[in-house]
């Protein structure tokens, strides 16, 4: 996951990633949802990796609102 005004919205897009935790290694990814909104909190971008890739582990999500500033 990462932000839509980064990656973009058009579903089936393929973007590099950098993982980071793996060194900054570059890796192809595909759009497969996303919102964006400048008038709501939607800014977002789910990737699919065009590889198979296993190295980062899962990171659970929240449907909370971000708080604070």
């Amino acid at each position: 996951m990462t932000n839509a005004h980064v990656a973009g919205t058009r579903l089936g897009r393929t973007v590099q990633v950098e993982v980071e935790s793996q060194g900054n290694e570059r890796i192809q990814a595909s759009i497969i949802m996303a919102a964006y909104s400048d008038r709501t909190l939607a800014d977002w971008a789910i990737l699919k990796t065009v590889q198979p890739y296993q190295k980062v582990p899962p990171v659970k999500m929240s449907k909370d609102r971000p708080t604070g500033r």
